[in-house]
């Protein structure tokens, strides 16, 4: 019976990592908010240029 105890700990750890997913989420919106301000002044640096 020790050897099919193991098994059971493996499956409970599973469900956990779904939650990571919702942090990956976070990351992604606050990276393109980023960038967002300095392609403001790429644009604004395009029209001197033409």
């Amino acid at each position: 019976p020790s050897p099919p105890t193991p098994p059971p700990l493996i499956l409970r750890e599973a469900p956990p990592p779904p939650p990571p997913r919702q942090e990956t989420t976070v990351i992604t919106k606050i990276l393109p908010q980023e960038p967002q301000p300095p392609r403001r002044v790429i644009i604004e640096k395009s029209p001197p240029v033409r």
